[in-house]
C-alpha cells in the first residue's frame, strides 16, 4: 500500500505539467484514480486541474465525466482544508474560484440537458453532492439543477439507478444550493416522494442519516416519510452503523421528537433504543469514533429527553479510554499521539499521526458538559433512574468523575492564553458555554476557573451573551476574583441597552445581584435595559398584554407557549411566554438587591414611582414562580417533624411579602422564640452547595440569606451534613435548640 501511494504521488507530479494534452475523459479518470488512493500526495495534480479546466470547452464534458471531476475536486478540497488546519499549504476551493474553475463546472452542468441527466441519475446525485461541498451557488446554476431534480422521471431514475444512496446525496445537497427558501421547500417535498419509492430495506445507515438530516432540520416533514425512514433504521444491522451515522440520525430525530405524532414518537423511541444498543456494542477505541460524535449523541438524547444511566457511563468510559482525544495545545507534537484504530490518520511513509479532528475542541467539551447536566437532571427527577440514590446525597459518584474528567480536559484546552485581538470572541464563546455548564451542575473546578480567568483578562472584546454566561457562572460558583469581574464589567459597558434580550438581561442582573455590584455605570445600564424590556412587555407586545380595570394578582396565560401573567400594579396584566419568566424573576432579585443594599440612593433624580412599577412587575412573577417551584425534600420534612415534636408552631413554604422569597420553615412561636420576631429556617441540602462534596454555598443561596437578613429576618441555615451528624448522634433536639436560641438572641 505504501508503494502504491508513492507511485500515485510520482504519477500525479509527472502528469500535472502536461494536463493540457488530456481529453475530458482522461482528466476525469486521472482525478478519480488519484482520489482512490487517499493517502497519496496528489495536490499538484488537482491544483493543475483547477488552472487547466477553464481553458477547455464546457461542452466537452458529459454528465459522467463532469460528475467524476467535481466529486474528485470536492474530495481533494476537503482534504487540503484539513491539511491547512494542521499547518499545510494550499486551498483548492479558493484556487478554483480564482481561476474560474468553479464557474466552468457550473456552466458545464447547465449545458447538460435534463434528458441527458435522466440517463445518468447516479452521476447527477454525485455531482449535486460535490457542487454543495464546493459551494457552487450561482443563481442560474441552482435554478437549472432545481428543474432537473423536480422532473418526475428524474426522481424515478434516481430511485432506480441508485436507490437510497442517490436520493440521500441529493437531499443532503439541497440546503447548499442558492435557492429561495420556498424553492428549497418545494424541492424537498418532491424528494419526500422519492424517499417513499425506495423500500426501507434498500437504505443503508449513511443514507438514512443523510436524508433525515436534510428533510428534518428546521422544517416539518411528512409523518409517513419519518416513519418510513425509522423503519429503515430499525432494519439496519448493528454492525453496519458507523458512529457518524448514529450521531446524525439521533440528532435529526431529536429535532422533531417533541412535535411528532404519538405513533411517530413511539417509532422514534424504538430507534433511539435500537441505536443506544448499537452504541453499547462498540469498541470505544474504534478509529472512526470521534469527539464530535459523542457530543452529538449526548446532545440529541438530552434534547429528546431520552435519557438513561447508560449515557453517563458511556461518557465516563470514553473519557477514561480515549487519551488520544486530549485537547491539542499550541506547538504540541502531534506525532506523539497515535490514533487507536487501524488505517486512521496515516501520513507519508505509513507513519500514524494524530490530527486535530481527533482531539477535543472547546465547543465539543461544552456540548458534552451541557448534555450531561441535562441528562442527570432528568434522571434524578421523581421516578427517574437516579431518584432513590440522589434524594439526599446529590450527584452520584460517576457524575462527579465525569465532571472531574471534563475539568481536566477543559483546563488543558484553555492552557494557551488567547492573544489580545478581535478574534477573542470566537475563542472565548465555547469556553463561556463550558463554564456555564459547570455552573448548571454547580461543579466548581478551580484549575479551570484560574485558567479561564487568565484568558479572559487578555480579551479586549466579547459578545454580550458570552459576558452574561461567564458572569452568571462566576456568581453561581462563588468565583469573585476582583480583576476578572471588573474586566468583564468594563466589557459589558461597551454594549448599549438595545443589545440586551430577556435571557442575557436575566443572567447579568442576577449575577450583579449575587456579586453585589455597586458600579453606578453598570447598574444604570442594566436599569435602562430593564426599562426597555418592561416597556416591550407592557406596550410593545400587544398580543401578550391584556387590560384590566383593577391591577394586581397573578393569572395564567392561555394558548400555546404562554405561562403565568403578572399584575403590573398599574391596571395592566402582562402575559409572557414561559421561557421569559425565569429571566424576569432574576431581574427582580437585582432590583431587590439595589434597594436593600441602598445602591439606588446614588441616583437622586430617580423617581420612586419608576421603582414601584419595576418592582411590582418583577415581584409578582417572582412570587408566582416561587409558589410553583416550592418542593418539600425528605430532609426538610424530617426537620419539620422534629420541630413539631419540640412544640414549636411552624408554617412551611412561606412567601415573604417584601421580597417574594419562599422560606422553607417559619417558626412563629415556641421556646425562646418571640412571636413578633419569627425565625426563618432554611434547609440547605446538597443542592445548595458546590460539587463535588464542597461545603461552600452556591451564589444564589448566599444571596437569599443575605437578603433575608437585610429584611430583618433572623435566619437559621441548616447544612445537610450538620443535620446528618446530629441525627446519627441522636442529638437532633439539642442541635435545633442551640441554633434557634443563637438566632433568637442575635441583634
Amino acid at each position: 500500500l505504501v508503494e502504491a501511494e508513492r507511485l500515485m504521488t510520482c504519477l500525479s507530479a509527472r502528469l500535472a505539467p502536461s494536463m493540457h494534452g488530456l481529453s475530458s475523459k482522461n482528466v476525469a479518470w486521472a482525478l478519480n484514480a488519484a482520489k482512490k488512493v487517499p493517502h497519496s500526495d496528489g495536490s499538484s495534480l488537482f491544483l493543475a486541474a483547477a488552472t487547466y479546466l477553464p481553458q477547455t470547452l464546457p461542452a466537452d464534458f458529459g454528465a459522467q465525466n463532469l460528475a467524476l471531476v467535481a466529486n474528485a475536486m470536492a474530495w481533494m478540497s476537503q482534504r487540503m482544508e484539513e491539511a491547512e488546519e494542521e499547518g499545510g499549504e494550499g486551498n483548492l476551493k479558493e484556487r478554483m474560484k480564482d481561476s474560474g474553475c468553479a464557474g466552468f463546472l457550473q456552466e458545464a452542468a447547465r449545458n447538460i440537458s435534463v434528458e441527458e441527466w435522466k440517463k445518468r441519475p447516479r452521476a447527477l446525485s454525485m455531482f449535486v453532492q460535490a457542487a454543495g461541498k464546493l459551494e457552487m451557488r450561482g443563481e442560474e446554476f441552482s435554478k437549472h439543477m432545481m428543474r432537473v431534480l423536480q422532473d418526475k422521471e428524474m426522481l424515478h431514475g434516481l430511485v432506480a439507478g441508485g436507490g437510497g444512496q442517490s436520493v440521500a446525496l441529493v437531499v443532503h445537497a439541497v440546503d447548499m444550493m442558492e435557492l429561495e427558501e420556498s424553492e428549497k421547500e418545494e424541492l424537498k417535498q418532491s424528494l419526500e416522494e422519492a424517499v417513499l419509492l425506495v423500500p426501507p430495506s434498500k437504505f443503508g445507515s449513511q443514507e438514512t442519516s443523510m436524508i433525515l438530516r436534510g428533510l428534518l432540520t428546521s422544517r416539518d416533514c411528512k409523518a409517513e416519510v419519518v416513519d418510513h425512514l425509522q423503519e429503515a433504521a430499525l432494519l439496519i444491522p448493528s454492525k453496519l452503523w458507523s458512529p457518524q451515522a448514529v450521531a446524525h440520525t439521533l440528532n435529526a430525530l431529536a429535532t422533531s421528537f417533541s412535535s411528532s405524532s404519538s405513533s411517530s414518537s413511539s417509532s422514534s423511541e424504538r430507534v433511539f433504543r435500537h441505536l443506544l444498543s448499537v452504541i453499547s456494542s462498540w469498541d470505544l477505541l474504534r478509529a472512526d469514533f470521534l469527539p464530535q460524535h459523542l457530543a452529538l449523541i449526548l446532545a440529541a438524547c438530552a434534547r429528546a429527553r431520552f435519557n438513561s444511566r447508560f449515557l453517563l457511563q458511556l461518557v465516563h468510559d470514553t473519557l477514561e479510554k480515549r487519551k488520544d482525544w486530549m485537547p491539542i495545545e499550541q506547538g504540541q507534537d502531534l506525532s506523539r499521539f497515535p490514533p487507536p484504530g487501524k488505517g486512521e490518520g496515516r501520513g507519508r511513509g505509513g507513519r500514524r499521526t494524530r490530527t486535530r479532528s481527533s482531539a477535543f475542541k472547546d465547543v465539543e467539551l461544552a456540548a458534552i458538559a451541557n448534555a450531561c447536566t441535562k441528562i442527570y437532571s432528568d434522571l434524578k427527577e421523581p421516578h427517574g433512574e437516579l431518584d432513590a440514590s440522589s434524594s439526599s446525597r446529590g450527584f452520584p459518584s460517576e457524575v462527579w468523575r465525569i465532571f472531574e474528567q471534563l475539568c481536566v480536559l477543559s483546563t488543558s484546552s484553555l492552557s494557551s492564553p488567547y492573544p489580545p485581538s478581535s478574534s477573542n470572541s470566537s475563542a472565548i464563546s465555547p469556553a463561556a458555554s463550558l463554564v456555564a455548564s459547570f455552573a448548571r451542575a454547580e461543579f466548581r473546578c478551580l484549575p479551570f476557573l484560574r485558567t479561564m480567568t487568565t484568558n479572559l483578562l487578555a480579551a479586549d472584546d466579547l459578545p454580550l451573551d458570552s459576558i452574561a454566561q461567564v458572569l452568571h457562572a462566576f456568581a453561581v460558583l462563588g468565583w469573585e476574583e476582583e480583576r476578572v469581574v471588573q474586566h468583564l464589567l468594563s466589557l459589558l459597558l461597551l454594549h448599549p441597552p438595545a443589545d440586551f434580550n430577556a435571557m442575557t438581561l436575566g443572567k447579568l442582573s442576577w449575577a450583579c445581584a449575587v456579586l453585589n455590584v455597586r458600579d453606578e455605570r453598570v447598574v444604570s445600564l442594566l436599569l435602562q435595559a430593564i426599562d426597555r424590556l418592561f416597556y416591550e412587555l407592557l406596550e410593545g407586545r400587544e398580543a401578550e398584554v391584556t387590560s384590566r380595570r383593577a391591577g394586581g394578582g397573578t393569572g395564567t396565560g392561555a394558548g400555546e407557549g404562554t405561562g403565568a401573567g403578572a399584575g403590573a400594579g398599574d391596571g395592566r396584566t402582562v402575559m409572557m411566554k414561559y421561557q421569559d419568566l425565569r429571566e424576569v424573576r432574576q431581574v427582580h432579585q437585582f432590583l431587590l438587591n439595589c434597594r436593600l443594599e441602598k445602591v439606588m440612593e446614588t441616583w437622586k433624580e430617580e423617581e420612586e414611582e419608576v421603582w414601584r412599577v419595576r418592582e411590582n412587575i418583577s415581584k409578582k412573577i417572582f412570587e408566582a414562580r416561587s409558589r410553583n417551584r416550592a418542593m418539600l425534600s425528605s430532609l426538610q420534612a424530617e426537620i419539620q417533624r422534629k420541630l413539631k415534636e419540640m412544640s414549636y408552631k411552624i408554617k412551611t413554604e412561606v412567601i415573604d411579602e417584601k421580597s417574594g422569597y419562599s422560606i422553607d420553615i417559619v417558626i412563629r412561636s415556641g421556646e425562646g422564640v418571640d412571636e413578633e420576631h419569627p425565625i426563618a429556617v432554611e434547609v440547605d441540602g446538597p443542592g445548595h452547595y458546590m460539587r463535588p462534596g464542597l461545603r461552600e454555598l452556591v451564589g444564589g443561596t448566599k444571596m437569599k440569606t443575605r437578603h433575608l437578613c437585610r429584611l430583618g429576618w433572623k435566619v437559621v441555615a441548616i447544612p445537610y451534613w450538620e443535620w446528618n451528624e446530629a441525627r446519627d448522634a441522636g442529638e437532633e433536639e439539642r442541635y435545633l435548640s442551640q441554633r434557634i436560641a443563637a438566632a433568637a438572641s442575635s441583634p
